[in-house]
């Protein structure tokens, strides 16, 4: 959710719309000081990040910090308002006073030394809960011993993995998993091609699902139902008790972790950016983003222990907390690991501007399989790591909106964008094609 803010400058007003409007127009500009301003957070040399691991795998990669999901969270939101303030104040233009509703925001701006209040300041329950981070573990934590107990564990995933050679991870859509039915023809060609069998495994995308075991309607016989497995059938009421006692144990030492970093900031001269981010930061290491991880972090391992040690992973690549997981607990160089991207990017996101770094290459999956040919344009020429992984591959994720019927050559299909200033910017582009 983007904060809402006026900004009273010499010239002119502007408001989080007009903000919104200038990203668009200059996205690559903004996106590109906002990732150096993380990567140098990221990649920075904590002491702490070598003590930050559970099972070999580092948590530390897992948060928003590396993720950069404008949809989760404020971080993203914070450093982009951030961004626009500076760029104006380089222009010597004066600014007067900012309001806004954000109260992190208000910190980061007073330390740029500009006149800020809050719009209102009235009792913000969520904003209260957000902060209680124990609470909305524990909260996380009894809604997964739910349904640990309620989805029993299913022990014909170690036979099935010792069988098949290819693991897909599929994230869950609770009304009839359209996804699987969607990649039937992939699943296909995949299965011919190593003549071998995929085993399904939904990884966790909503906790409030009601997880069920779906086979698609429209494909039934081309899915084997004892090949789909949830990922709550992978662990039990116990190893889920086990994982919250790892998290406490990490929670309780969080502090001087937290502490390293507010020290790093305030002696770079970069306080204000820890208050735009320090919420994310919190809920990394001491929130429900911690909890899930140590819990991907057993699960994935259990999974590896099962698995044939050939074995090929192929998984959706959005640069989420669980995928840096997956691929460290599957570093080994005989595992060969599939990130697909089956849908044309966004302005935003994050795998358009992953780091050209060979020493981090446990991170990124051994190629990257697009569908949209604009993906790889996108990509910077110089990232020669990664322009490397590229293998285009036919889309599968749009087969179910195929249509049989005629239609004429001058209407053309528009997948919009959820903002409605970078949806009217889409189609004004449009447009221009004709």
């Amino acid at each position: 959710m983007f904060p809402i803010i006026l900004i009273e400058t010499s010239k002119k007003n502007y408001n989080q719309y007009d903000i919104i409007k200038d990203i668009n127009n200059n996205y690559n500009l903004y996106f590109k000081r906002i990732n150096q301003q993380l990567d140098i957070i990221v990649y920075n040399n904590f002491k702490f990040k070598e003590k930050f691991n559970f099972k070999n795998v580092s948590i530390w990669f897992s948060n928003n910090l590396s993720e950069r999901n404008i949809q989760k969270g404020n971080l993203i939101n914070n450093l982009l308002i951030l961004e626009f303030l500076k760029i104006k104040i380089k222009k010597r233009i004066k600014i007067k006073t900012v309001k806004t509703d954000s109260r992190a925001l208000l910190k980061s701006i007073k330390i740029l030394n500009l006149e800020c209040n809050l719009l209102y300041s009235e009792f913000n329950l969520d904003t209260v809960k957000k902060n209680f981070f124990l609470l909305s573990s524990f909260i996380f934590f009894l809604k997964v011993i739910i349904k640990s107990i309620l989805i029993n564990s299913n022990k014909s995933l170690k036979y099935f993995l010792s069988k098949s050679n290819i693991i897909f991870l599929t994230p869950f859509e609770a009304e009839n998993n359209n996804y699987l039915a969607s990649i039937s023809n992939f699943n296909n060609k995949i299965e011919k091609f190593n003549n071998s069998k995929i085993i399904h495994i939904q990884y966790l995308s909503n906790i409030d699902h009601k997880y069920k075991k779906i086979v698609p309607k429209n494909f039934p016989l081309k899915f084997n139902k004892e090949k789909i497995f949830v990922i709550f059938e992978l662990i039990n009421f116990f190893e889920v008790l086990f994982c919250f006692f790892i998290y406490l144990k990490f929670y309780f030492i969080s502090n001087k972790y937290l502490n390293e970093i507010s020290l790093y900031f305030e002696n770079t001269k970069k306080k204000h950016l820890y208050f735009a981010i320090h919420q994310e930061i919190k809920d990394s290491f001491k929130g429900s983003i911690l909890f899930q991880n140590i819990l991907y972090i057993y699960i994935f391992n259990k999974i590896k222990n099962y698995s044939l040690s050939n074995s090929k992973i192929f998984y959706n690549f959005e640069n989420q907390y669980w995928e840096k997981i997956l691929l460290q607990v599957f570093k080994d160089k005989n595992y060969c690991k599939f990130g697909i991207i089956d849908a044309p990017p966004k302005l935003w996101d994050s795998n358009l501007y992953m780091k050209n770094n060979r020493l981090f290459d446990v991170l990124y999956p051994n190629y990257i399989l697009y569908s949209s040919p604009v993906y790889a344009k996108l990509i910077k020429p110089t990232n020669s790591f990664i322009k490397k992984k590229l293998i285009l591959i036919e889309s599968f994720k749009y087969k179910k909106n195929k249509s049989n019927r005629k239609i004429s050559n001058n209407k053309i299909l528009i997948f919009g964008d959820g903002n409605k200033l970078s949806h009217n910017l889409l189609i004004q582009i449009v447009l221009k094609l004709k």
